[in-house]
């Protein structure tokens, strides 16, 4: 779908967002927000893009974005955006009124990605052009391991100069956990490895459990409804997705509950019973994986 034939023109827009910035760092060589984005309209706000890359995580919610000589592209949260620019250009965005929207930032300028990391950014040149002049955008589903980096950095418990040390190290993680996850991954590997009616029932599983989640199927039973006996299964889930089909639907669950405690809508109580967990059982599941109560997420 061409989302520009459905939209208004970009324009500059003059009204400033709500911006509830929590955290901020900055050294002169990397930066890191965190914090929250609320407009009361939806207009285009067109700014300088940063000269080397930049790194969105959307907790939720959504945006659309725009880059010179690009459709607009809608970004949906969860997941991370990293964008590569060299010299001067602009991109425009656009909120939608109303939401509140969750989001961490780093920026690297671009002589400390190439002059620190040339050696392991050497595969990633295909994927994010590093050589090209014109603007790139990608964007990944967001992976446990940056969502709880943006936990922690949210959550900073240090003051004044230990605070920074903290920050400009948790900034540099999260910028190495998305490097290394925006690499063509080994997941093409396993598409192609299991491409074929196994590959099929696999992902079949996969979206009965995102289906079912409060009430989900024992495993003999997604054996059954997806035709593959359960070692098969077991088996090949593991192996496509990383995990046991159990510990998925954890995690999926763990996400939901996340994202609704983000919202704020419902409290901890009916979040638990919408995922499939007694309260009690939510808050120890959450905070093991974590590292915080589900009561400490604010909006």
């Amino acid at each position: 779908m061409n989302l520009d034939s459905h939209l208004p023109p970009i324009t500059t827009s003059s009204e400033a967002a709500y911006h509830e910035q929590t955290i901020s760092y900055y050294d002169g060589t990397i930066s890191l927000k965190n914090g929250t984005i609320k407009t009361s309209t939806r207009n285009w706000q067109t700014e300088p893009l940063f000269d080397g890359l930049k790194i969105i995580i959307i907790d939720n919610n959504e945006l659309l974005c725009k880059l010179p000589h690009s459709p607009t592209s809608r970004i949906a949260g969860p997941c991370v955006c990293a964008v590569w620019n060299r010299g001067d250009a602009e991109g425009s965005q656009s909120f939608p009124a109303g939401c509140l929207l969750r989001y961490t930032t780093v920026t690297l300028s671009a002589n400390n990605l190439l002059n620190n990391f040339t050696e392991s950014l050497e595969t990633l040149d295909s994927e994010l052009q590093l050589h090209a002049n014109k603007p790139k955008l990608i964007t990944i589903p967001l992976p446990q391991s940056i969502r709880k980096l943006c936990i922690q950095i949210s959550n900073c418990p240090f003051q004044g100069n230990f605070r920074n040390m903290y920050l400009s190290g948790k900034a540099l993680e999260l910028a190495a956990h998305t490097l290394e996850t925006i690499q063509p991954s080994s997941q093409k590997n396993i598409e192609t490895k299991f491409k074929g009616a196994n590959f099929e029932k696999i992902f079949m599983a996969k979206d009965i459990l995102i289906q079912r989640m409060q009430n989900p199927p024992s495993l003999s039973e997604l054996a059954l409804l997806v035709g593959i006996n359960t070692r098969k299964l077991t088996i090949d889930f593991r192996k496509v997705f990383g995990d046991s089909v159990f510990g998925y639907l954890q995690t999926l669950r763990l996400d939901a509950a996340y994202r609704m405690l983000s919202e704020g809508e419902l409290n901890v109580s009916s979040i638990a019973y919408q995922i499939g967990y007694t309260p009690a059982h939510l808050s120890v599941a959450f905070r093991k994986k974590f590292g915080i109560c589900p009561k400490d997420i604010h909006c």
